[in-house]
């Protein structure tokens, strides 16, 4: 199993980067600033790396925050096609379908219904089992 990142540590980690300053990813989060440097210094105690340099002018990533950045970045990305795939599948526009009849329903289902749906739907693709009455109940 592939280890995940906690997403509050995370989501502290990019606000501050994002807005400068601990403070300000405070006030943009709602947790009290210490909370905010205790999540960000969680994360960096899970990953073993030290991910950000604390200043007096603010915040800015280590070569290992850019690297972090980056894989969240790519993470949302991955996550917005699985999304975009499952709203496919749930609007029936891609998947597969399996079917069984029986031998002497091919041509009635082949010639009309099943190929206006496959012209309409041509990222579905079809599995098709034919035989007899107890091979399509099997």
């Amino acid at each position: 199993m592939m280890p995940s990142l906690d997403p509050r540590p995370t989501v502290c980690f990019l606000a501050a980067l994002q807005r400068g300053t601990l403070w300000a990813a405070a006030d943009q989060l709602g947790p009290e600033p210490s909370t905010v440097s205790r999540n960000i210094l969680a994360l960096e105690a899970a990953l073993v790396m030290t991910l950000m340099e604390r200043g007096r002018s603010g915040v800015c990533p280590t070569e290992a925050g850019a690297l972090l950045i980056a894989f969240l970045h790519r993470q949302e990305e991955e996550w917005d096609l699985l999304r975009s795939d499952f709203d496919e599948l749930a609007r029936v526009k891609r998947g597969k379908m399996l079917m069984a009849m029986g031998e002497g329903f091919v041509g009635n289902i082949f010639d009309n219904a099943l190929a206006r749906f496959a012209a309409k739907h041509p990222d579905i693709t079809f599995v098709q089992t034919v035989g007899s009455t107890e091979h399509v109940v099997q």
